[in-house]
C-alpha cells in the first residue's frame, strides 16, 4: 500500500431492520404491584453483501419479568443496519 493512501471506511447505508413490542399479558399485568425484572441482551452480526461491502447488524432485547410466576411484562427488540464500505 503507497503511504499516500489511506484506508477507506464509508457509511453507505443505515435503516431499522426489525422492531418489535410484545406486551403479551396486557391489561392484567399493568395492575400487578410488582416490580419487574429487565434483561437486556446485544447482539452483533456481519456479512459481506459485495465486493468491498459489508452490512453489520446490532440487536437489543430487552425483557421485562415479574420474578413471581415468571410472568412477561413487556418484550422490546430492534435490530439496527447498516451497509458500509
Amino acid at each position: 500500500m503507497d503511504q499516500n493512501q489511506q484506508p477507506v471506511f464509508k457509511i453507505e447505508k443505515l435503516y431499522v431492520k426489525d422492531l418489535s413490542l410484545e406486551v403479551p399479558n396486557a391489561p392484567a399485568i399493568f395492575l400487578d404491584p410488582a416490580s419487574p425484572a429487565v434483561n437486556v441482551e446485544l447482539a452483533t452480526q456481519a456479512a459481506a453483501v459485495g465486493e468491498g461491502f459489508f452490512e453489520v447488524t446490532i440487536t437489543v432485547t430487552v425483557t421485562a419479568k415479574l420474578e413471581e410466576g415468571d410472568k412477561v411484562v413487556f418484550l422490546v427488540e430492534a435490530a439496527q443496519g447498516g451497509i458500509f464500505q
